[in-house]
């Protein structure tokens, strides 16, 4: 799924929610991460957000964050991760509306650039010690 993000992450741009209504649905999130991820991961996840969020600087105004896509591993390299984007790149293109993503993944990178994204920046993620990566396909 790709949403309109402002240079910080999960926050829409453009989008008419009310004060009240960012509250609940941070509130909601918090909630949900806690119990997903344990307190202890709930604090990770939020360390690594508070880090990536100015990371995205060079993404333009107005683009879609592509924020999740999995595939299991025994159902690699059949086409579905193409499918799963299919739609939503098809829409942005005739939108023209630029996308972008981030990813930890190096074998991840060359499936995102067959579909079009290029590598706009890269970091070491301190809570992790990992490589991220910002990718961006222009419309």
């Amino acid at each position: 799924m790709f949403l309109p993000l402002t240079p910080g992450l999960g926050r829409l741009r453009g989008c008419c929610q009310t004060p009240e209504v960012q509250t609940a649905e941070s509130k909601a999130k918090a909630e949900y991460l806690e119990k997903v991820l344990g307190s202890k991961g709930h604090q990770t996840y939020d360390r690594i957000a508070g880090y990536m969020s100015p990371l995205v600087a060079q993404v333009p105004p107005g683009a879609w964050y592509l924020s999740i896509i999995g595939i299991s591993p025994r159902a690699r390299g059949q086409g579905l991760g193409a499918s799963l984007l299919e739609g939503t790149l098809a829409e942005a293109s005739a939108r023209s509306v630029p996308c972008f993503l981030e990813t930890f993944t190096p074998r991840n990178l060359r499936f995102y650039e067959r579909h079009g994204f290029a590598r706009v920046a890269e970091h070491l993620e301190p809570t992790t010690g990992k490589p991220y990566v910002v990718m961006l396909r222009n419309s």
